[in-house]
């Protein structure tokens, strides 16, 4: 019977010492697991932020061209307020050429009358100098 035990443990031993190189063997391959994981994790973080860093320029970017917008659209507004006193500033001229037209059409023909006048004055006064002579 004594040797049925020892023999007993040295099976029970060889058991254990397998299933103890299993155990290292198992804890062996989840720590390469683990580490193999962190690496992923460190290269994920990374991307990460390299992708939070992209949004946030983009962000920047969009900022940026908003306000260019605002600002292109002020100046716009700005045009528009120049063309409409423009626009009127031009009716207002082309109604005072049309007021100075007509003004220098009356001038023309008081000139014309005068001119007549003067015309029948020089006759006048030649056929009063013919007389007098």
């Amino acid at each position: 019977m004594r040797v049925d035990i020892t023999e007993y443990k040295s099976q029970v031993h060889l058991q254990w010492e397998h299933f103890l190189q299993k155990m290292s063997e198992d804890l062996n391959e989840c720590k390469e697991n683990l580490v193999f994981k962190d690496k992923l994790l460190k290269v994920s973080t990374a991307e990460i932020e390299n992708l939070n860093s992209a949004i946030q320029r983009q962000g920047k970017m969009k900022q940026q061209q908003v306000a260019e917008m605002k600002e292109m659209k002020t100046k716009l507004n700005s045009i528009k307020e120049c063309n409409v006193k423009l626009e009127q500033l031009l009716h207002e001229e082309d109604t005072s050429n049309k007021e100075l037209k007509r003004e220098n059409k009356a001038l023309k023909e008081e000139v014309r009358v005068c001119y007549q006048n003067i015309s029948g004055a020089n006759v006048d006064i030649h056929i009063f100098i013919r007389r007098l002579e």
